[in-house]
C-alpha cells in the first residue's frame, strides 16, 4: 500500500504584508475617487497616492515570496500599469478626437484670436498666457461644455468601473485569505 501524501501545509500570511496589500487596494481606490473631482490639488495627491502605491506593491511583492499575497501584489501592480499605460491613455486619446469633433475649429481659433487681443500687447508673461488659456476654454465650455463632459465621461467610465472591480475582487479575496486567479488576466 501506498501511503496518502500529507495534507499541504499553509503558511500563515504576515499580518504586516496582509495590512500592506490591504491598505494599498483602498489606497489605489482612494486614489481613483480623488481623480474623479475636478479639483488639481485633487489630482494631485491621486498621482502621489498612485506612484506610493506602486513602490510599495513591488517592495511587498518582494517580501510576500511565493504566496497568496504575491498574487496580490502582483495583481495591484499589475492594475497600476495596465491602467496607467494602457486604458487610460488610449481613452484620452479616443476622448480628445471626440471633442475635436465636437467643438468648432474656426470658433476655437476665433476665441485664441480675442483672448490674445485682450492681453496687453507685446508681452508674453505667464500670466498673459494664462488669460489666453483661461479665456478659450471658458468660451468653448459656454458652448460646449456639457458635450465635452459627457463624451469624457463616456470614454473614461469604462476604465474606472473597469479599475474598481480588480480593486474590489483583489480585496475581496484578500480579506477571504484567497490568491488571485488567473493574476495575468486584465480583467
Amino acid at each position: 500500500m501506498t501511503e496518502a501524501p500529507a495534507p499541504a501545509t499553509v503558511t500563515p500570511a504576515d499580518p504586516k504584508l496582509t495590512q500592506t496589500c490591504t491598505a494599498l487596494y483602498i489606497v489605489y481606490m482612494a486614489a481613483m475617487v480623488l481623480a474623479l473631482l475636478p479639483v488639481p490639488l485633487a489630482i494631485g495627491i491621486s498621482t502621489i497616492l498612485l506612484i506610493g502605491g506602486i513602490v510599495m506593491a513591488y517592495v511587498s511583492r518582494g517580501k510576500a515570496g511565493q504566496g497568496v499575497l504575491e498574487t496580490h501584489f502582483h495583481w495591484l501592480i499589475r492594475t497600476f500599469w495596465i491602467g496607467g499605460w494602457v486604458y487610460l491613455p488610449i481613452l484620452t486619446i479616443l476622448s480628445c478626437f471626440a471633442v475635436v469633433s465636437v467643438v468648432d475649429m474656426t470658433e476655437l481659433h476665433d476665441a485664441i484670436r480675442t483672448a490674445a487681443l485682450e492681453s496687453p500687447s507685446g508681452t508674453t508673461s505667464a500670466q498673459d498666457r494664462n488669460i489666453v488659456i483661461n479665456t478659450v476654454l471658458a468660451t468653448v465650455m459656454k458652448k460646449h461644455g456639457s458635450e465635452i463632459m459627457a463624451i469624457v465621461g463616456v470614454f473614461t467610465l469604462p476604465f474606472f468601473i473597469w479599475w474598481f472591480w480588480r480593486c474590489i475582487k483583489g480585496f475581496r479575496l484578500l480579506k477571504a485569505g484567497k490568491p488571485v486567479d488567473g493574476v495575468m488576466r486584465w480583467i
